[in-house]
């Protein structure tokens, strides 16, 4: 036999390990948001993505695993890779929009897989690794997004860079949309518009 013939994987065995781990992780974060994580065995995962727990140690491997896992349904998103691919040629307003329309579909999308995180950063440092890293890609998010407001002069006299950045980040946080919408009972809709009439209000001239 061929050496290479032994390393060799078919497209569509490639496939359906990639859609068995889909399967998994996406059942991972049905049973976090529900149970919270420590009360969530791999038993649980397993019975729910209608697999062996063997499998799962396989395709993804332990719960904390599991757990760091959830961010790649965030970064395999379509809606928000396309949102962010359309911030160079923006306006101003455009470009606030289009930061309060991509922390929406985050957290609509997604609050879930965040709380989920959440519960299991105390008992999972991989998990507390996801959550560390997310708020320092949503801080840097909203640095480029000044930076672009700063470079188009579409700042308003007296507001600066560093003033953009931190209105545009501390108003589209998580723990503000999530809370805006599961606990004051506003809209999704109702949220983006409000939030980006008010930065527009303060940030541009």
């Amino acid at each position: 036999m061929n050496p290479r013939s032994r390393h060799y994987k078919s497209p569509r065995r490639v496939a359906s390990a990639r859609a068995t781990r889909r399967d998994i992780i996406e059942a991972a974060r049905a049973l976090f948001a529900k149970k919270g994580y420590s009360r969530t065995s791999i038993a649980d995962i397993a019975k729910a993505a209608n697999v062996s727990v063997q499998t799962i140690y396989d395709s993804v491997g332990s719960k904390g695993a599991l757990a760091r896992s959830l961010s790649e349904l965030i970064s395999d998103d379509a809606e928000v890779g396309a949102l962010e691919t359309k911030r160079g040629a923006a306006d101003g307003r455009t470009l606030i929009a289009l930061h309060v329309k991509t922390a929406r579909v985050l957290n609509e999308r997604f609050g879930d897989v965040m709380e989920a995180l959440q519960s299991a950063a105390p008992a999972a440092p991989g998990a507390a690794r996801v959550i560390r890293d997310g708020v320092k890609r949503h801080h840097g998010d909203a640095k480029m997004t000044a930076e672009q407001l700063g470079k188009l002069g579409a700042l308003k006299k007296g507001v600066s860079q560093m003033q953009a950045q931190v209105l545009l980040s501390l108003t589209t946080l998580p723990q503000v949309l999530l809370r805006g919408h599961d606990d004051l009972d506003a809209t999704w809709d109702m949220l983006e518009r409000w939030i980006t009439e008010a930065l527009c209000a303060v940030l541009l001239g």
